[in-house]
């Protein structure tokens, strides 16, 4: 998955979530990674595909209704596979694109992942180690 090796057979890009995250921003990095291969069909140059790698993924700031815009951004690209053209209006079809997704625990500013967001995600949780598991890892390294 090395972003710099000419062998790989996928083109990643990384997508670091703050509160600062706006949908168009986010909208606006992914469609520069997009080869156009119809009209209205784009995705990854030919013989690869796409990695989104997101993280943070619950740090966007919620508005006044209580959705999270990129987030819901993320969540039409998964579920029907493509935006819309804030310009044309028109929707752009995304094929052979994966996307991760991590988080931590909500609080401290990151929120609730929707149930709706969820459902289109594989799950796993990866407790927290505990201080003497760290040192026995660490020390193990060294």
């Amino acid at each position: 998955l090395k972003a710099g090796n000419p062998d790989s057979h996928w083109c990643f890009f990384n997508a670091v979530f703050s509160a600062q995250t706006t949908e168009a921003n986010l909208q606006e990095k992914i469609e520069s990674k997009l080869h156009k291969k119809k009209n209205t069909l784009f995705g990854a140059p030919p013989g690869k595909g796409i990695l989104l790698f997101i993280d943070d993924a619950n740090m966007p700031a919620l508005e006044i209704f209580g959705a999270s815009p990129p987030i819901e951004l993320i969540r039409q690209v998964i579920g029907q596979e493509g935006f819309y053209d804030r310009n044309k209006l028109i929707f752009k079809k995304i094929e052979d694109m994966l996307t991760v997704a991590v988080c931590g625990l909500p609080g401290g500013g990151r929120n609730d992942l929707t149930p709706r967001m969820t459902s289109l995600f594989h799950l796993m949780a990866v407790p927290e180690l505990s201080l003497a598991s760290v040192n026995k890892i660490f020390t193990e390294i060294l």
